[in-house]
């Protein structure tokens, strides 16, 4: 099933980078009082608040030009794709839902293998828990993922009519689907915008300080605001990408990463800028895709 085409924010690298060409470029203007610059709506009034405002928490300064920078990057080197292969929403939403605690590349396998043997949401609904944990032995969990998706196919069965629904709210009713896996099923599945908070996500974002804290409901409200709605999708897609072959979690490889000349956690902060921006400009004119991300990334891939 072909992903839903979405906007992109695509670049020519051999334009200037951030700091070059006209002063003050990419910087976002200051708002608030003694400014002029009041942030009004058309009526005159304030506008409402974000979510992230309303709970207290507001993006670190200069996260907004930070998004939309990490956005036209990651562009360069990663497609805006899911690494979970599927062919119908049923079979998304078990492999979304089998790849908690494992890997994308077993969650596909298996989710194609259990529903070569339970088709659709009614033949799963009346499988026996013993012979679905036969098929999901491989992952973990898998007696507790067995279950759930038994259970899940149950409500799809009887509430759904065997569909997997396509609004947060309904999606956020079945059991084992959380925000996180809500916004995959419909951006990847229905090409519904959605932050996908991820904790590869959440290490990017954090590093490239975009948001403050690890809480993913608290990461999604911060990023929301930050970039147009047509990006949050891709946006994440990539994110998840770059987090899970380069800025990995316990040694990033920042010497390859197309961020590192504005990154405020890059460790080749040492080097000066000209050499920092040399690597990122050596990486951008590779093409999207696994092969931007090394000759190897699967070696490099963060185990956790």
């Amino acid at each position: 099933m072909s992903m839903p085409q979405t906007d992109d924010v695509r670049r020519d690298p051999s334009r200037s980078l951030p700091g070059e060409g006209r002063a003050g470029a990419g910087t976002p203007r200051r708002t608030g009082p003694g400014t002029g610059r009041g942030r009004r709506t058309a009526g005159g009034g304030a506008r409402s608040p974000t979510t992230a405002s309303r709970s207290g928490v507001r993006p670190p300064r200069g996260a907004r030009r930070r998004a939309r920078l990490t956005a036209e990057r990651l562009a360069w080197v990663h497609p805006a794709r899911s690494e979970i292969e599927f062919e119908s929403r049923f079979q998304l939403l078990v492999a979304v839902l089998l790849s908690a605690r494992s890997t994308d590349r077993m969650a596909t396998r298996l989710a194609r293998e259990l529903l070569a043997r339970y088709p659709d949401p009614g033949a799963l609904a009346a499988a026996e828990p013993e012979e679905v944990e036969r098929i999901l032995r491989p992952i973990g969990f898998f007696r507790v993922k067995s279950r759930a998706l038994i259970a899940l196919a149950q409500v799809l069965d009887r509430r759904h009519h065997g569909r997997v629904p396509g609004t947060m709210a309904e999606l956020l009713e079945l059991p084992g689907v959380g925000r996180k896996s809500a916004n995959t099923i419909l951006g990847v599945g229905f090409g519904v915008p959605g932050i996908i908070a991820d904790r590869h996500l959440i290490r990017v974002a954090g590093r490239v300080r975009l948001v403050h804290g690890t809480d993913p409901d608290l990461v999604e409200a911060q990023i929301r605001p930050l970039l147009p709605r047509s990006l949050w999708t891709p946006f994440s897609l990539r994110t998840t990408l770059h987090g899970r072959y380069v800025c990995l979690a316990r040694r990033p490889l920042c010497e390859r990463c197309v961020l590192n000349d504005f990154c405020p956690s890059s460790t080749t902060a040492g080097l000066p800028m000209e050499e920092r921006r040399r690597i990122v400009m050596t990486l951008a004119r590779r093409p999207p895709g696994p092969s931007a991300l090394g000759p190897d990334p699967t070696s490099a891939r963060d185990p956790t």
